[in-house]
């Protein structure tokens, strides 16, 4: 009886963990290191890191790790390199804006 009771828990609560983790691969997705990312992209690992430091790329802190997802990564290429993220699009925004303001004023002495 002592079996019955506690032996079938841990086996059913296993079998519902490994069900979740079945439904759950397509939702998962792997995160890439800087140094993986760097490969990826050609790129050196210093041009990666100093991208994060200026937030000019997507990335995730998890504790002092940083790591990149690659869903965010191909977006943010296709944006062209500017973010996609709400927040950090802005100042994309607004250096774009300050891009073309600055055109503008540089264009308007000649004419």
């Amino acid at each position: 009886m002592k079996n019955l009771k506690f032996g079938l828990f841990p086996n059913f609560f296993l079998l519902c963990v490994v069900r979740f983790l079945i439904d759950m691969r397509d939702e998962i997705e792997i995160l890439l290191t800087v140094k993986e990312l760097a490969a990826a992209l050609k790129l050196t690992e210093q041009t990666i890191q100093r991208y994060v430091l200026r937030k000019e790329i997507p990335f995730h802190k998890i504790m002092r790790a940083v790591r990149f997802r690659p869903s965010e990564i191909n977006c943010w290429i296709d944006n062209g390199g500017l973010l996609a993220n709400e927040e950090l699009g802005m100042r994309n925004e607004q250096l774009t804006m300050s891009n073309e303001q600055e055109e503008m004023s540089n264009s308007g002495g000649d004419e």
